[in-house]
């Protein structure tokens, strides 16, 4: 399947599980990802068995809470591939070993508080699909 050549797909959350899998697919059906976490070695793995299988990837290990690091990246997809044609805002931060309802509630704060702020903040900082190589919100108005 090449549905997607020449398109470009940033995949956060990619070292493992479902963003692992997402960029799996999308670079089976032909695009060029971009696939970002914190872990780096896991990323490579991941980048390693895309491109065994024909893939084209690139790894990005940095937080996605850190505004600096998500403009770096997003500046630099704008730079490389002029663009970003597919978005998967997949990371997030869990806590597992308790039931949800024993959570204590700033835990409860950080999970929902890290998902939605990271979630605006590549989505703010990516680079317009429309190549003008400006920030979406820039380019069309807030998200």
């Amino acid at each position: 399947m090449a549905e997607l050549t020449g398109q470009v797909a940033v995949v956060t959350g990619a070292a493992r599980g479902i963003g692992a899998a997402i960029a799996r697919r999308l670079a089976s059906m032909g695009a060029t990802v971009a696939i970002t976490a914190r872990d780096e070695a896991r990323l490579n793995e991941v980048a390693r068995e895309i491109e065994s299988s024909g893939g084209k990837a690139e790894i990005a290990a940095f937080d996605l809470l850190d505004p600096a690091a998500v403009t770096r990246f997003a500046e630099t997809i704008q730079k490389r591939y002029g663009r970003c044609d597919i978005l998967v805002n997949n990371a997030g931060v869990g806590f597992i070993g308790s039931p949800l309802h024993q959570m204590p509630p700033e835990d409860w704060d950080t999970v929902l508080g890290n998902a939605a702020d990271w979630e605006n903040r590549i989505s703010r900082n990516e680079p317009c699909p429309c190549g003008s190589g400006r920030k979406y919100k820039h380019c069309h108005g807030q998200l």
